[in-house]
């Protein structure tokens, strides 16, 4: 596992707009839709939806299905386990 170096002092600026972006994202996330959307995403497409790398989306949790060989996910599944439900 790589290690990460601390933070410095000129990182916070970096950091609490990251940190804002990610607020953002969850709170859009939350908010209820007016239809419950189960748009079909690829890796790609799902990748970008988290907020991850393409590498690290491989290394998680996040359910997804599997048809000849290529994943593909739900967004209402992605949205509850991004949701803990």
């Amino acid at each position: 596992m790589e290690a990460q170096k601390k933070p410095t002092l000129e990182d916070v600026p970096a950091l609490l707009l990251e940190l804002k972006a990610d607020i953002a994202r969850l709170e859009q996330l939350q908010r209820p839709t007016a239809a419950p959307t189960n748009r079909i995403m690829r890796h790609k497409e799902a990748a970008e939806f988290l907020g991850l790398s393409e590498s690290r989306l491989y290394q998680t949790t996040a359910p997804f299905h599997k048809q000849g060989g290529t994943r593909f996910y739900l967004e209402s599944e992605l949205r509850d386990w991004l949701l803990g439900k």
